[in-house]
């Protein structure tokens, strides 16, 4: 057969196929049994079931506390609560990973030439206060939204 002729077979297929000849090695092994495969299946099926009931119960009692706050009139003054924090939030976590990111680096490039340290050390401390200040600057401004 041509290899123009053979039919396709998508990623999807192939982990399939992948996964079932390890599922059979680990049977022909003696190292899983077969109920317990089932047993997974089902368990995950009903933890996939349990998850979409809650995320679906989740959404629907926020839209009922939504309405409920929008009709007392504290609706915008609460969204702007809920963006204030989501704003210090998303800058903390973005100025920890890039002060980490920046700390790492300066160490690694002390450790491996530490007569550079001070060359490394100032501009580090400089970058370190400049993504401080932009964190900074987001709690400025959630202050100002709420």
């Amino acid at each position: 057969m041509w290899r123009w002729q053979q039919p396709m077979i998508t990623k999807k297929q192939a982990l399939e196929v992948k996964l079932k000849q390890i599922l059979n090695y680990l049977i022909s092994q003696d190292l899983i049994e077969k109920e317990e495969i089932q047993f997974m299946k089902n368990l995950t099926t009903k933890m996939t079931v349990i998850l979409a009931t809650v995320l679906a119960a989740g959404t629907a009692f926020a839209q009922e506390a939504t309405t409920v706050a929008t009709e007392a009139g504290k609706g915008e003054k609460g969204t702007m609560a809920l963006a204030a924090a989501l704003a210090i939030g998303g800058a903390a976590f973005g100025g920890a990973l890039a002060q980490g990111k920046t700390a790492a680096s300066a160490l690694d490039g002390i450790a491996r030439n530490p007569a550079a340290s001070g060359k490394i050390f100032t501009p580090m401390i400089v970058g370190l206060a400049l993504i401080e200040s932009l964190v900074i600057y987001a709690l400025v401004i959630a202050f100002k939204l709420t």
